[in-house]
Parts: structure tokens; sequence; C-alpha cells
């Protein structure tokens, strides 16, 4: 807590309801056969290279439009060229037109696995209508990629604009933009600075994320621009039940405005880790044949100077709930194949397990009486506290507890309210203090709070505190903290 000038009677915390391998992916479709087909089917799968270069691999596939008669690995190739058979697949038929490829490859030489590793290879289905192949893959290496590194898929040939939050990620080539992006702030696009995993971020406080974009006209001639994002894998990620959702992104300006699909999210995603994730969306054409990003109409209204509106160029919207709480690390927009593709980066890391949340919801501590129920006025270093009796106004005074300092501190006992490695949890803070007349003026109220189970924190915000008005009566007060870590700060071996 922050300065506390004061004498708490009473104290509760309320919950709120609320190595040897390296994998590979691959999607089958038509477009990418040369020349295309006019196929519906498609496929999708992984592989992996294993420690001793043999390929293993799992591939579904469905709705071939003619019988299937062959499956290859091709190589090396990349998109829009064909090459020669390498391997056979082993086929695992539920039909004529539908089932899996399932099997391990003989050893690829050191130039194969190269090519594997450089996206040169690719898979092949074949059938009777179309013995040259009917759908195609490229096979692709795949996450989780490291959060500390940018994404192998990147393209640094290709063009990409980005910000990063903490400043640790530089252009990897010269077509990529360093610091073009900035992340808006504000209203209903507020942001407030989070620190979680020894790593800043910026946490969605209002409903969007915003994102303005100086070079936004050099989108003007693409048809897709690709969102790559660095986010903590939290519930913001998913609907409020958990489940997938999609993703929204507002392009254009008033009055003309388009809501491009970027796509969902696995549930996997909410893994309590910094996660690499990519979405896709259109960059549609106004009746005027122009696109949405890149070019600002006669007629745009508001905040135009980067293109969209209030101020930015691309906002994330989330649907109806928006994307409240979503914590990014960094933001890109590239040009289709600048970042990867969304079956390579939205892969994840498993989460850690941990005991599920305890059926309890409330610790207090009453220090008039004497008496608690798993919480701790904590009293050592910077945070001590002086007990005294016969505190208030004349006819109801009382034991309460001063701070020696600036910090009072409160530890939660027994993990009696759930342990730092479940979900954080919106926290009610009730205080009963006496609002002393020799104290008019001074604030308190929650300050630093942990954000995560590895030494994250966030500051309360200061314009929420209470000012002692003086009164001379004893008085209640609550404060409502989001999604608070229950590791604590400065609280030892408690949480808090």
């Amino acid at each position: 807590m922050q300065k506390t000038a004061l004498l708490p009677l009473a104290f509760c915390a309320c919950l709120e309801a609320v190595g040897a391998q390296t994998s590979f992916v691959i999607r089958l479709d038509s477009t990418q056969e040369v020349p295309p087909t006019s196929s519906t089917a498609t496929g999708s799968g992984t592989l992996t290279l294993n420690a001793n270069n043999t390929l293993s691999y799992d591939i579904s596939y469905t709705n071939l439009a003619a019988d299937f008669q062959a499956p290859h690995i091709h190589g090396s190739a990349g998109p829009g060229t064909n090459a020669s058979v390498l391997f056979p697949l082993t086929n695992v038929p539920a039909n004529t037109r539908s089932g899996a490829l399932q099997g391990t490859t003989a050893a690829l030489t050191a130039a194969q696995v190269a090519d594997l590793t450089n996206g040169l290879l690719y898979a092949n289905i074949h059938t009777v209508d179309y013995p040259d192949g009917e759908i195609r893959g490229q096979i692709l290496v795949g996450g989780p990629f490291d959060p500390e590194n940018w994404p192998l898929s990147i393209n640094p040939s290709k063009v990409a604009h980005f910000v990063s939050v903490d400043q640790s990620f530089s252009a990897p080539g010269a077509s990529w933009s360093a610091d073009s992006l900035q992340i808006l702030n504000g209203g209903d696009q507020d942001t407030a600075s989070i620190s979680i995993g020894g790593h800043s971020g910026l946490k969605v406080a209002g409903n969007f994320l915003n994102v303005a974009d100086q070079l936004f006209r050099d989108w003007a001639t693409y048809d897709t621009i690709d969102i790559l994002m660095q986010v903590y894998g939290d519930a913001a990620l998913l609907a409020t039940n958990g489940q997938p959702r999609n993703f929204l992104f507002l392009t254009g300006s008033v009055p003309d405005l388009h809501e491009a699909n970027g796509g969902s999210l696995p549930v996997e995603a909410k893994n309590k880790k910094w996660n690499w994730v990519l979405f896709r969306i259109e960059n549609a054409t106004r009746a005027d044949g122009t696109r949405y990003v890149g070019i600002v109409p006669p007629d745009a209204q508001g905040g135009i100077a980067f293109g969209g509106v209030n101020g930015g160029t691309i906002r994330a919207q989330g649907g109806l709930t928006g994307v409240q709480n979503l914590i990014a690390r960094l933001v890109a927009f590239g040009e289709r194949g600048a970042l990867g593709e969304p079956q390579q980066i939205n892969r994840f890391a498993s989460a850690e397990t941990c005991a599920s949340e305890p059926d309890t919801n409330l610790a207090f501590a009453d220090i008039s009486h004497n008496t608690n129920s798993h919480l701790v006025v904590l009293n050592d270093t910077d945070q001590t506290v002086t007990y005294q009796d016969n505190v208030g106004p004349v006819g109801n005074v009382r034991r309460a507890a001063r701070a020696n300092g600036s910090y009072m501190n409160f530890g939660i006992t027994d993990h009696y309210l759930g342990l730092p490695c479940n979900d954080p949890r919106n926290i009610k803070l009730c205080v009963e203090f006496y609002d002393d007349p020799a104290l008019t003026g001074a604030v308190f109220g929650p300050e630093a709070y942990a954000t995560d189970e590895t030494g994250g924190t966030a500051t309360y915000p200061t314009a929420r505190l209470h000012t002692l008005a003086g009164t001379g009566k004893w008085l209640r007060r609550a404060f409502n903290v989001p999604a608070v870590n229950l590791k604590g700060v400065s609280t030892g071996s408690l949480e808090g």
C-alpha cells in the first residue's frame, strides 16, 4: 500500500468472481499447386525432424475431388515452383477421398535438412484426376518460438513495420522499419504499463488496442496485412467462457469503416507465458477501388493523421467485449510472408501444472478484536507497524495499527486464496480506518501488486487513491484491483 498516515482497524481481501527434435507444420490446398487446381480439398498436420534426421509426419486430408493416388515430399522448391519427388509418404485412408498420411521417412541428407529448414520442401497429394497433384503445401518450421528473439518464420527482405514496448527488438532487414508504429493511449483505448517475467508490456485498460503507423501509406497496394504480436498468455486471449474468440480489426476512417476478421487463437494460448501470435487480415477495397489501409478518402472525418480511427491506423477490437486486459510487448504490421504463416506462429508451449483454485474467497484481519482469518499484517523491513489502543473519537475508541514508515503490507497464509500459479484474479481490498483530523490531505491505497508468479508488478493508479478528509470518524473504503497474482510484493513466503 502507499503511504498510510492513518490507523487502520480491519482489512479484508476478497476474490471477485471471475532437443533433439525440430517441429514443422503444413497446410495443403489447391491454390499452392503449380498451376492451381479447382479442388476444395484441404489438409494440415505436423512433422518432426528427429535426432537421426528422419522425418516423422502426421497429416490429415479431406474432401479430395478425385480418388487418392499417391503422396510424396518434393524438393527443393519454394512456393510457385515444382520439384522432383524425394520421399513417398504412407497413406492411412478413411475412404478414397479422405484420410491421413502417417509414418517416418528415411534419413534426410544434410542438404535436404537445410532445404527443410528453409521451407524448400513440400508435400503433394496426387489423385486420379490430378496426377500432378490436387493439393499441395510447403513444409514450414513451426513454433512455439522463443519470445526473446524474432520467430524463425520471418522474412527480413519483405516489408514490415513494428514497435517494441521494451525496445528489445531491432530490425532484422533493411525493409523493416523499427518504431514506425505507436500504440496509442487514452479514452477507450487506454493502456497501462505492466511488467511480467522481467519484460515490460502494455495492458489494455480500455476496450481497444489502437496502433498508429507513421508509414501507413506503404500498405495502399497490399490486399493482405499480417499483424504479429507478442502477448502474454492469459484469459484476455479467449472469450469470457474460456473458448476461442475471433479477433476483429477496424480499418478505414469515419464514415467508411471496414472490420476485418483476423481469426482466433486456441485455448492453449492461455499458458501464462509470453507468446508470439499472428493474425492475417484483408485490406479490403472501398467502392472507389482504394484500400482501407493506406489511403485517406476526401470525406474522412476525425483523427485521421495515420489513416484510421481515433488517431490510429488499425484498431484491435476483439468483438463486442473489445480486447480488455490484453497485454502486448510488441506489435508488427507486415506484408504477407514477412512474419510467417499463422499455422507456424500460433503454436504454444504448455502451461505449468497447478493445483485448482480453492473454494474460498475471503481473508481478513480484525485488529481491534485481535482475530484474523488467513490475513496478517506484516511487520518487517520498511513496512513495520505499531499497535495502539484507544484510537478514535470519544465513545468509539479501538485498537489499530499505525505504519511506522511509508508502507503497510499484508500476507495471506496457508495459500488460502490460491497459489501464484493460479490465474490472476480481481481483488477487492476493504479497509476500515480512522479519518484522523491531524492527517487531513494524506492519501492511501494500494500501491504495487504482483502480475505474475515470476516477479512482474504493476502500480495501482494514483488517481484512485483515497484522500483523508479529517472527519474524526471511523470510515470504510474498498479498492478494486484487477488481475492480481497471489505471489505478492515483499510478502516473503506468504501470498499477498
